[in-house]
């Protein structure tokens, strides 16, 4: 199971969500900030943590089961990132304008949007 939070909020995943996961469960954060994740209270339900490869530290959780957590729990698209950054600068500001274009027709004729 992979979680990965979009929100920009606070503690969206914390040990609530942690007790439910099954062992191998990756998570990882593309929010505005890197306290989406509650990243101490995985430390906290923790018997140990490894680096099982580059962006990846392994929570070997006292119950046996094992979380994931991708680039430390920073944003994702940079903490983990393999490419210049210019290029997913890039992706970023052109994917609304593609967004725009492809589904443009669809809300050419909605009429005002409702909050």
């Amino acid at each position: 199971m992979c979680f990965c939070t979009v929100t920009g909020n606070k503690s969206v995943l914390t040990k609530d969500h942690f007790d439910l996961m099954k062992d191998g469960a990756i998570i990882s954060n593309s929010g505005h900030f890197n306290v989406e994740i509650d990243i101490p209270a995985l430390e906290k339900m923790s018997s140990s943590k490894r680096t099982t490869r580059t962006y990846v530290d392994e929570y070997s959780l006292k119950d046996g089961r094992k979380i994931n957590l991708l680039g430390e729990g920073r944003l994702i698209n940079l903490s983990a990132a393999e490419g210049p950054s210019r290029v997913g600068d890039g992706y970023e500001f052109c994917r609304p304008g593609a967004f725009g274009r492809v589904h443009g027709e669809e809300f050419q004729n909605a009429g005002e949007a409702s909050v």
